[in-house]
């Protein structure tokens, strides 16, 4: 084999696999986005899960406090600071809209991680509508959109409209 082949050769299997590494990476991605969005989704549409999931969460993470506290990592004072933080993000959290959640996740799969178009963009495609217009009713529950405040123009565009 001439030296010019051998290294024609090397460079486009390279090429290859770079390819490759960047296709498996994009497809892991959009398998995550549509995992999270499935995720709060499920949350929305059964809150005891999403409680018993993010008590779960809290307890670790003030477990976790509590031993770097016994161990001397952090002092008292930055304890309490910690778990109340800690504590504030579990309330906000609870007070989140999923569905806005599950929506967003979605379309960070669809605009984020395509092409190529893996399954999971293909089904999170499939999700975004029933999560607009899921969160479209909470909003007009809310009395965000109503009747005298028009806003389904506005709505559209906070979401970029077609997808």
């Amino acid at each position: 084999m001439k030296p010019w082949q051998r290294n024609l050769l090397l460079g486009v299997g390279t090429v290859a696999i770079m390819l490759g590494m960047v296709y498996g990476d994009v497809w892991l991605r959009a398998r995550h986005a549509w995992q999270e969005g499935v995720k709060y989704e499920a949350w929305y549409r059964d809150p005891a899960q999403k409680k018993s999931a993010l008590e779960t969460e809290l307890s670790k993470e003030k477990a976790e406090l509590e031993s770097k506290k016994q161990k001397g990592k952090i002092t008292p004072d930055e304890y309490v600071q910690r778990v109340e933080e800690t504590e504030y993000d579990f309330q906000r959290q609870m007070e989140d809209n999923d569905i806005k959640y599950a929506l967003v996740w979605y379309k960070t799969a669809v605009e984020l991680f395509s092409p190529p178009r893996s399954r999971w963009v293909i089904q999170s495609e499939a999700r975004i509508p029933d999560c607009k217009a899921q969160l479209w009713k909470d909003f007009v529950k809310a009395g965000v959109y109503t009747d005298d405040k028009p806003g389904r123009e506005k709505f559209d565009l906070d979401w970029g409209g077609g997808v």
